[in-house]
């Protein structure tokens, strides 16, 4: 898998040959990194990553070794949802990539909301199979949707609260 755009564009990601671990397509990331860029800036961050495939963390740890960026980014090998319940410091931008097979996708949303995961005008991105939709609720605004074959890929934006804070 390359990587299409920006400071490491054109370089290698290294990968895992287990077939449960899904990356996305090119196009796949494209869209989703022109719609993220052209809300918010990602100049300068940092990355958390959490994974809880073995393999995949290492893959991950080894990519971020060979690009130089350790200072930039960190892997914890851990269940995302034992993270999201753990963890107190918001982000401004969390993009959940679960198994398809994965039954607690339409979980995610609520979850990262309702932990304060997000921060404030943070976005939530989930690629997930095509057969599974999201609505918006009182935490949270589910769209755009984009779709691409059998994935589709929801944003999502902490909703706006009432003037009257009700």
């Amino acid at each position: 898998m390359r990587i299409t755009t920006g400071l490491y564009k054109g370089r290698t990601i290294l990968t895992v040959k287990d077939l449960s671990v899904r990356p996305a397509t090119d196009r796949v990331r494209q869209t989703i990194f022109n719609m993220i860029t052209s809300r918010i800036s990602l100049d300068g961050i940092h990355v958390t990553f959490v994974e809880q495939n073995d393999e995949a963390a290492e893959a991950i740890e080894r990519t971020i070794a060979l690009f130089g960026c350790a200072d930039r980014a960190q892997v914890l090998p851990m269940d995302a949802r034992h993270f999201a319940g753990a963890h107190r410091v918001p982000f401004h931008l969390v993009f959940a990539d679960p198994p398809y097979v994965f039954d607690g996708t339409k979980d995610i949303p609520g979850l990262l909301f309702g932990n304060g995961i997000l921060a404030p005008g943070g976005y939530l991105v989930i690629e997930h199979a095509d057969d599974l939709a999201f609505e918006s609720t009182t935490q949270y605004t589910a769209g755009p949707v984009k779709k691409f074959g059998r994935t589709r890929v929801t944003f999502f934006r902490q909703a706006a609260i009432p003037e009257d804070g009700k």
